[in-house]
């Protein structure tokens, strides 16, 4: 089953999807630095082609954005945090070719991203399990795929409003 997502809860909650962006960034460049440490981040590879495959998926027709976010994380290997705080920051946007739906489609991925990256610094015990909760629920939201560990399986509404509160 697939987690909910900003889409259906942006809707349901009545969220103003700026203010909303603003909030995150300033939780996640707190909670980040808490969590990753040094200079670059510390990702298996496989987990970075997943992130990257995700928006590959919801944005197949475009790949500038796609090709920036997979060197950011694989050549300048920026933290995830930083990645996220940038995408709050609105990194998805102002490619050649795009739509207004596809940037709808990509706040919308960037922030479920930064919903589950606080989600999980909140149950995670280590950075690779962090970085693994991230990623089961990343490619649940696209694929369904199942996530596999019983504690990455919690509300992203909770966290939602735990954050608008």
């Amino acid at each position: 089953m697939k987690l909910k997502g900003i889409e259906e809860l942006s809707k349901e909650l009545k969220i103003d999807k700026e203010e909303l962006r603003e909030k995150l960034w300033v939780k996640i460049i707190k909670e980040g630095k808490k969590w990753e440490k040094g200079i670059t981040h510390k990702m298996d590879p496989f987990d970075v082609e997943v992130i990257v495959g995700t928006v590959e998926g919801i944005h197949p027709t475009q790949p500038h954005f796609p090709m920036q976010l997979g060197w950011d994380l694989t050549v300048a290997k920026y933290k995830l945090y930083d990645e996220i705080g940038m995408l709050m920051m609105g990194r998805y946007k102002g490619y050649p070719g795009e739509t207004p739906q596809d940037v709808e489609k990509l706040e919308n991925w960037s922030i479920n991203l930064a919903l589950d990256y606080l989600g999980c610094s909140k149950v995670a015990d280590s950075l690779s399990e962090l970085y693994k909760c991230v990623v089961e629920r990343t490619a649940n939201r696209s694929w369904g795929h199942k996530i596999e560990n019983k504690k990455f399986k919690f509300s992203t509404k909770e966290v939602l409003q735990e954050l608008i509160k």
